[in-house]
């Protein structure tokens, strides 16, 4: 079987590029031809390295999401500087009440630019109980936030990034979280396990535990 190898521009022209890791006439901007290539590049792009001085190979995009489940820090690519982002506050606590059951967090998705290091916070779930509290807020540095969901009412505020939209949490009922864009409601009058996702916490009666709200959640994609 003859093994082709990746075809290259080159005078005008296009020919198969060899073996070696430069082909005389095919040069990057700085003129030092082709970078050297190996079974572990298969599918990468050629751009240009951060510098700005020469060629490598790089990963198609969105090859590689960062999740965080708990507060840390996003250090952005140097190659790049465009990101999908999925963002959810945190689920307020349930009530033994429809009327003050736990909001889902709000969601902030979209492609938005970040261009040096950020701090990730994870807005923690709200309490569940006789005096629910609402959920914390997720955010990236100030670029982005999420609101956390309440306990009576919609989330308002938070900061949405030009190329992102907000979607609101919804409302928990009796016996049922509220849902978020990557959480559909739950019934909660069962001790189950659910993610992490910034569900509101379920009303339940008086003789049944009020559940908590979820934490939040951030995934950058690039």
């Amino acid at each position: 079987m003859t093994v082709r190898r990746p075809l290259v521009h080159i005078n005008g022209g296009i020919a198969e590029l060899p073996a070696g890791d430069s082909v005389a006439g095919a040069s990057d901007a700085a003129g030092t031809g082709i970078p050297d290539y190996s079974a572990g590049d298969a599918g990468k792009l050629m751009g240009v390295n951060p510098a700005g001085d020469n060629t490598e190979w790089v990963g198609p995009p969105f090859s590689s999401v960062q999740i965080f489940t708990a507060t840390g820090t996003f250090t952005p690519d140097p190659r790049r500087n465009k990101y999908f982002v999925i963002a959810i506050g945190g689920g307020a606590g349930g009530y033994n009440t429809d009327s003050h059951s736990g909001w889902g967090g709000d969601t902030v998705m979209g492609i938005m630019t970040i261009s040096s290091a950020q701090t990730v916070t994870i807005g923690a779930g709200g309490v569940g109980g006789a005096v629910p509290t609402s959920g914390g807020d997720t955010a990236i540095g100030t670029l982005l936030v999420a609101k956390g969901g309440s306990n009576a009412y919609p989330a308002t505020g938070g900061t949405t990034p030009s190329g992102c939209v907000r979607v609101p949490g919804g409302k928990s009922l009796t016996g049922r979280t509220g849902g978020t864009w990557l959480h559909m409601p739950t019934e909660t009058h069962y001790n189950i396990t659910l993610p992490q996702a910034g569900h509101g916490g379920g009303s339940t009666s008086s003789s049944v535990t009020q559940r908590n709200g979820g934490a939040g959640i951030v995934i950058i994609m690039w």
